[in-house]
């Protein structure tokens, strides 16, 4: 089995869903925009350093960000 590490730049407030599955906060649309930015990735990790993006992996909208990082297992 092949795995690939990927990095994407994830607006912090989307943590909460994407690390324990708690989507308190976030709109029906973010959500859809997380699971399919997502779709096949897995094992999730966050840096605690943040810095703000004006455009991120999720939507084009600027925010306070993190570096996510996931694996895609083929």
């Amino acid at each position: 089995m092949k795995k690939e590490i990927f990095e994407f730049i994830c607006p912090i407030y989307f943590l909460g869903y994407i690390i324990n599955g708690d989507p308190e906060g976030l709109t029906d649309d973010e959500i859809k925009r997380i699971d399919n930015v997502l779709l096949g990735y897995c094992c999730f990790s966050a840096n605690e350093e943040h810095f703000f993006a004006h455009r991120n992996d999720f939507f084009s909208l600027g925010a306070d960000c993190v570096t996510l990082t996931a694996v895609k297992l083929d």
